[in-house]
């Protein structure tokens, strides 16, 4: 079952695993965990840091988050809408080992700026369902053909 993504959410997840690639270190596995519980630490009273780009806060919540409920976030995501945080809150666990970090900046946020909050868990979602997400970019889900031709030519090289 492939998991659609379309127009800005498509377009953060693209960024996001790009962040998550290049903070990815095999010569010290434990560097994203820490990069991660840095960025929970700052993010908190810096809303700016986030709204300058989403994928920091996706990063400060990476492998701290399981979801219940996966067919009601994937109805979500193909559906190309945004669920309330407390419906988004209620499919999600938080890590007991960064319960306390994970739940103040979500709550800070919830207040700040809830639809960053609810990007960045998405986007985490999409990350542990990443084997079965296809992206298509705002251009080609507006019917841009160029940008289909474009992503039939990257699906044909990647078989």
């Amino acid at each position: 079952m492939g998991i659609l993504v379309n127009g800005n959410l498509g377009d953060l997840f693209r960024r996001y695993v790009d962040e998550v690639e290049m903070n990815t270190d095999p010569e010290n596995p434990t560097f994203l965990i820490d990069y991660g519980i840095a960025l929970r630490q700052q993010l908190v009273g810096r809303p700016e840091i986030a709204r300058e780009d989403v994928c920091f806060l996706a990063l400060a919540l990476h492998l701290q988050l399981a979801f219940e409920e996966p067919d009601r976030l994937v109805r979500w995501v193909v559906g190309n809408s945004l669920p309330s945080l407390d419906d988004l809150i209620a499919c999600t666990k938080v890590a007991s080992s960064a319960k306390e970090e994970v739940t103040r900046l979500i709550r800070y946020y919830r207040v700040c700026d809830e639809i960053l909050v609810i990007q960045a868990i998405l986007l985490n979602f999409l990350w542990k369902h990443r084997q079965q997400v296809v992206v298509r970019s705002r251009e080609e889900a507006a019917g841009d053909l160029y940008a289909r031709i474009e992503r039939k030519q990257i699906l044909e090289d990647e078989e």
